[in-house]
């Protein structure tokens, strides 16, 4: 979950860059709106809608674990079939 406790994922007056356009592009490749976003990464819609507009900045460690699950989700393409005991979490 992102911390938004003032730890390590806190950002705070920073514009959007480059972690806004790679945000933009892992959000519809996992297949999640607004809403379904906010409520994975437990944040507001607001702090959603400010990362894909740019206005703030999306956490690196964020992007690196909607990184790691887009990628998963692009290993197994629709009708295979996963080995019992190979269920990724």
């Amino acid at each position: 979950m992102y911390r938004r406790d003032g730890g390590a994922g806190h950002v705070s007056g920073m514009m959007g860059g480059a972690g806004s356009t790679r945000f933009l592009e892992l959000r519809p490749d996992i297949g999640w709106d607004r809403t379904a976003c906010a409520l994975a990464l437990g944040v507001s819609v607001d702090t959603v809608r400010n990362w894909d507009r740019g206005r703030r900045e999306c956490p690196p460690e964020v992007l690196e674990w909607m990184q790691v699950l887009a990628d998963m989700i692009e290993a197994g393409p629709p009708g295979r079939r996963l080995p019992a005991g190979d269920l990724i979490v």
